[in-house]
């Protein structure tokens, strides 16, 4: 066989090798891509099913060089700094909104690398998104005020928690769905909505609950709705926890209160608006009062009242 013919055969047989062992390695990398896609597709099920107020924890397959990432209606993702000094949470990375988002909120898994950082990982890599025109409104994060980022780990597999807020989804890292910084104000405010639900149900009537608003300090008040009612951080304009509500408050002695309720500290004093720019305040006596199954909120002095007998359900 002449020289020639033999160092074909050898080149021939060297790139059909590689080609087989570069096909297999596409074809398994296609393969494991195709998993993690087919769980992202079950998150955003998840999503879909859960109903208001009800904390969700999954696991999701999310290898160490995979993302996930929110975007807000056509925007990339922004890379959060603190001042004066950088503080990293969990969300200090620039990324590029992929064209397939719109200018909707739409939520992504996408393949990137570490070494080259995330910008182009919904650009350039693989990716699987989910875009909501109607039903989602936007998406937040406790620990990243730009939006939803978690990377995935060694292990593969990543914790999620979620609660869906009307047409919000707000991530968080805990059963509680509240961060550290917010948790002894959270505390006692699930404490308040106690009080509240343990008074309207009381059988008795025309009579009042103690109020204890202590835990409300100047950063926070409590927004009421017609059936909700918010835990808001005034600083950040952000909603720390929401909860339905079966029956709304009223405010003794004024008609004036129909959308909405805001209950806060100012000068030493609880005062209640009935706007969120917190005009108009009346000061908020230290009691709920019930009457013919409303409780209400009151701006005047009910020492004459009976206690509702509910005082072993209190706090609990």
């Amino acid at each position: 066989m002449k020289k020639g013919t033999v160092d074909f055969l050898v080149i021939l047989i060297i790139t059909i090798v590689i080609t087989s062992i570069a096909g297999t390695i596409l074809f398994k990398m296609y393969g494991t891509s195709k998993i993690y896609i087919n769980d992202f597709n079950e998150f955003i099920e998840l999503i879909a099913q859960s109903e208001d107020d009800n904390i969700q924890r999954t696991y999701l397959q999310l290898p160490e060089d995979w993302i996930l990432v929110s975007f807000t209606n056509g925007q990339d993702f922004k890379k959060f700094y603190s001042n004066p000094i950088e503080i990293s949470l969990g969300c200090n990375y620039n990324i590029k909104v992929p064209e397939s988002c719109g200018n909707y909120p739409c939520i992504c898994m996408c393949s990137g690398s570490y070494e080259y950082g995330y910008e182009d990982a919904c650009i350039d890599g693989l990716k699987s998104c989910k875009v909501y025109t109607e039903e989602v409104t936007s998406f937040t994060d406790i620990s990243c005020p730009s939006g939803f980022f978690v990377k995935g780990t060694d292990s593969g597999l990543t914790s999620v928690y979620f609660k869906k807020d009307d047409s919000i989804i707000r991530f968080c890292n805990s059963e509680e769905c509240v961060s550290e910084e917010h948790q002894l104000v959270a505390e006692g405010f699930t404490k308040f909505l106690d009080l509240y639900n343990t008074c309207l149900i009381s059988s008795q009537d025309d009579c009042t609950c103690p109020l204890d608003l202590s835990f409300l300090t100047e950063s926070y008040s409590i927004n009421f709705y017609k059936d909700k009612v918010d835990l808001y951080d005034r600083s950040n304009k952000n909603i720390i926890t929401s909860t339905v509500l079966e029956s709304s408050p009223a405010v003794y002695g004024s008609s004036k209160f129909t959308d909405v309720i805001a209950v806060y500290l100012l000068e030493s004093s609880y005062v209640m608006s009935s706007s969120l720019e917190f005009s108009d305040p009346l000061t908020v006596e230290h009691y709920l009062y019930k009457k013919d199954n409303i409780v209400y909120l009151t701006s005047e002095e009910l020492n004459d009242k009976q206690v509702c007998n509910a005082e072993d359900k209190l706090f609990v």
